[in-house]
């Protein structure tokens, strides 16, 4: 009975929708096989049609995920500044107006 206890524990795996999935690397099929990138090198998401765009450290990369997804997943760490633009909190070193009272970060 114990080695059957101990079988069922090793195999208790932890799905997506599980609270306890942390995601640390957001990820695409590419032409180069799987690509991934350290959430903490992103440094904003662009909506674009149907694909969002990640903007990192080393380049952008495409992934099939919208916007809201990614931010119920990671809404602490992301600020929505436009409908199609979710920037990493760390990223933003500050905000100001223009000479057009437009607002840059």
């Amino acid at each position: 009975m114990n080695g059957s206890y101990k079988v069922r524990i090793m195999n208790i795996k932890i799905t997506d929708d599980d609270p306890r999935a942390i995601r640390t690397h957001i990820s695409a099929r590419t032409h180069k096989g799987l690509e991934s990138v350290a959430l903490a090198d992103v440094l904003f998401f662009r909506a674009e049609h149907k694909y969002v765009t990640v903007h990192h450290v080393q380049g952008e990369m495409l992934i099939d995920e919208s916007l809201k997804s990614l931010e119920q997943e990671f809404g602490d760490q992301l600020v929505r500044i436009h409908r199609s633009i979710l920037v990493k909190r760390t990223a933003i070193q500050g905000l100001e107006r223009n000479d057009n009272n437009q607002h840059l970060l």
